[in-house]
């Protein structure tokens, strides 16, 4: 069973040595007003899953909240997980691989939903937009 759980784990670390094609954002900044705010951790190396969950969440964005991203009631910020500049938000949000999360802004207070592994089993089906969707619109009604 060890063999096992060594042998998933150095196919794990290996299937997601691929570069990264994104643009590595650092001293993230987020709208004073309250707002959805979506971060999406990466490291140096991503694997095919983690680069498509960015896609699919990005083309959800952009074909179901576009006035919400124009007015910025919902941000997404894409961030290299692995860069000194980002370690305070990787801690935060005990990002040390892909990470996706939804955070809810409302005046001073925080409300952090990690929807990583609901991401990894979503993004093989045919219903990923329509549930992020789902789960954006209830981030919504709570502001």
């Amino acid at each position: 069973m060890k063999k096992v759980i060594i042998l998933m784990s150095t196919m794990l670390f290996f299937a997601c040595g691929t570069p990264t094609e994104a643009e590595e954002q650092s001293n993230v900044t987020a709208p004073e007003n309250d707002h959805i705010a979506i971060y999406d951790f990466h490291t140096d190396h991503r694997c095919e899953t983690c680069i498509a969950i960015e896609k699919a969440t990005l083309a959800t964005l952009d074909g179901n909240f576009e006035t919400e991203m124009d007015d910025q009631l919902i941000t997404f910020t894409l961030i290299n997980a692995d860069s000194e500049e980002n370690a305070a938000i990787s801690e935060e949000y005990g990002a040390f691989g892909t990470t996706l999360a939804i955070t809810i802004v409302k005046g001073d207070k925080k409300e952090i939903l990690d929807i990583t592994n609901w991401a990894f089993e979503a993004i093989h089906g045919d219903n990923f937009e329509s549930e992020l969707t789902a789960k954006l619109n209830d981030a919504l009604a709570k502001l």
